[in-house]
């Protein structure tokens, strides 16, 4: 009975690490990201953190930043102005976006050629994400 026990207990690990060990798809970077109560947001830091919608994260949150990533190949900029002036959003141009698989990577293309480079740490409950300007041309 112990081996039994023991046998599916092994089982049930491998099961769950082979879930944690399964590639991105595109379509998981789908909709928009917040980066929710950040008033501080620095899009040239090293690590970003952005996370979906939830109770903490209110839709009109003043300190907010959003990237979303459209299925048409897109990812828009979105801010907010602050609190005291109430919430005016401004978006930048749209740029082009891919994810490199193999490289587990993100590749922004703006207007005139220029490519920025986001490694992905996380994309479960949060995006997290190292911008690797090292990369950048």
């Amino acid at each position: 009975m112990k081996q039994i026990l023991v046998i599916l207990i092994l089982l049930f690990t491998l099961v769950v690490n082979a879930q944690d060990a399964a590639p991105i798809s595109k379509e998981e970077f789908y909709g928009t990201w917040r980066a929710c109560g950040d008033v501080n947001f620095d899009e040239e830091a090293d690590t970003l953190v952005f996370q979906r919608d939830n109770l903490v994260c209110i839709y009109n949150n003043c300190g907010e930043n959003d990237w979303s990533f459209r299925e048409s190949g897109t990812v828009e900029f979105i801010f907010t102005d602050g609190c005291e002036n109430g919430f005016h959003s401004k978006s930048k141009n749209p740029k082009r976006w891919m994810y490199i698989q193999k490289d587990n990577m993100l590749k922004f293309i703006n207007n005139y050629g220029y490519k920025e480079y986001f490694q992905v740490l996380e994309l479960k409950e949060r995006l997290v994400l190292v911008h690797r300007m090292d990369l950048e041309e």
